[in-house]
């Protein structure tokens, strides 16, 4: 009976000239996903590698501007003096650090289209410049990137629906589910044989397309992550297989099925998710005004009284620190650099709140989408591709790492008064 159905089956498949187009389109739209998401990939790879050659261009002239303090040139002595004490140079040297994308994220952008992937910091006051260079565009946010995710996780239902909507209830519109039904084994073994035939046609397009994606698009991807992501693929297209035969059996009409599949896939891929984020987002609100205070360059009023308060507030907090050396250039020059890290303090305190929300209402948002297949395979491909919330808390925590490392070099010096040289500046810590 299955070879029978088999092939009467794959005939009516391929003579559906509306499957057909819907296999084209799918297709089609596919192929754009995987290149866009290529495309996006490419651009951020292409921008982090100028900014390590940035970065490089800048370390190698602080050694070419050593090599020349030793000329008579004024400009020369200037910038050799500049770099020898650590109190100046911390002002004026940039560092970029970058959110590293992975080849995977070809087939999913998750956050990474949402949350900058580069910054350029001061290492004097982490906050004066962090969230200054926000790179997402509003409209491109608006829209959302279509990716390979994105053809699995919504289109993907769309034509598993259009294929099984009237799985059961077309034979009754034709009028021969009566002559089916003289059998009932027969015609339960006829709707199983046609299921595994529907089956076997989803889990082929799915392995075209994943194909597609992987011997089109990546070069340095792990085999077992991509089967991985694969698998979990599957079972989500069985979720909605299963889903239709479901609908089907209840031997409404056709008009019924694809109105009820319809709502379920609207429910599932939208509502419960938008519900789900509005609630998260009142029970974990994340009110990112709080740390504008600390976007803003260091200042004082420029008197020795409050230089002196300031680093009388910084040494309680950093003994290891103290420089009994109260001339009015040295209060000024360490005066802002204490300044600079106390308002780190506090912007280091308002970022970890910010985190600790976010990661909360991300375990939240896992916690429901175990209620909504789309929204747990959703949150599968962002883990496996490290497109998620976590991976982007986990690159604030590393900068301000970081940050805390270059501080560390450069107080050093800055605290003790001793010159820097280019030894020393070789050991200056480097963005991982």
């Amino acid at each position: 009976m299955f070879t029978t159905i088999l092939k009467y089956e794959l005939k009516y498949f391929l003579r559906n000239k509306i499957i057909s187009v819907l296999f084209a389109v799918l297709i089609a739209i596919t192929f754009y996903a995987l290149y866009n998401g290529s495309t996006f990939y490419k651009k951020q790879t292409s921008v982090i590698e100028k900014l390590k050659v940035k970065d490089s261009t800048a370390f190698q002239t602080i050694i070419q501007n050593f090599k020349a303090g030793d000329t008579l040139t004024a400009d020369a002595k200037w910038k050799y003096k500049n770099l020898q004490r650590a109190s100046w140079a911390i002002f004026d040297n940039r560092f970029n650090v970058f959110w590293q994308p992975k080849p995977i994220s070809v087939i999913n952008i998750g956050n990474r289209d949402v949350y900058p992937y580069y910054q350029e910091i001061m290492p004097v006051s982490l906050y004066m410049r962090l969230f200054k260079n926000e790179i997402s565009n509003p409209n491109s946010l608006l829209i959302g990137n279509i990716d390979f995710s994105y053809v699995i996780l919504f289109l993907m239902p769309l034509f598993i629906i259009s294929l099984l909507f009237n799985f059961i209830s077309e034979n009754k519109e034709k009028g021969i589910q009566s002559f089916l039904e003289t059998n009932a084994t027969s015609f339960s073994n006829y709707l199983y044989c046609r299921l595994a035939f529907y089956i076997l046609i989803i889990v082929a397009i799915l392995l075209l397309l994943f194909s597609m994606a992987y011997f089109l698009f990546f070069k340095d991807v792990s085999g077992i992550l991509f089967l991985k992501i694969f698998i979990y693929s599957i079972f989500y297209s069985l979720f909605w297989i299963v889903i239709c035969f479901g609908v089907n059996k209840l031997n409404k009409t056709s008009v019924f099925n694809i109105s009820f599949l319809i709502s379920l896939w609207l429910c599932f891929s939208i509502l419960i998710p938008s519900v789900a984020n509005q609630v998260a987002a009142y029970k974990y609100p994340i009110n990112t005004e709080e740390i504008s205070k600390n976007i803003r360059r260091v200042q004082l009023n420029g008197d020795n009284k409050e230089y002196s308060n300031v680093l009388k507030k910084f040494y309680s907090k950093y003994p290891q620190y103290y420089n009994n050396d109260t001339s009015e250039t040295t209060l000024f020059s360490l005066a802002y650099l204490a300044q600079g890290q106390l308002s780190d303090l506090e912007g280091d305190s308002l970022l970890n709140g910010i985190c600790e929300k976010m990661l909360l209402k991300q375990k939240f948002l896992k916690r429901i989408s175990y209620l909504d297949p789309c929204m747990y395979l959703q949150n599968k491909y962002a883990d496996l591709t490290e497109t998620n919330l976590i991976d982007y808390v986990d690159y604030l925590k590393r900068l301000q790492r970081f940050n805390k490392e270059l501080k560390l070099f450069y107080f050093k010096k800055a605290f003790t008064d001793d010159k820097m040289d280019l030894t020393y500046y070789q050991k200056m810590p480097k963005w991982k």
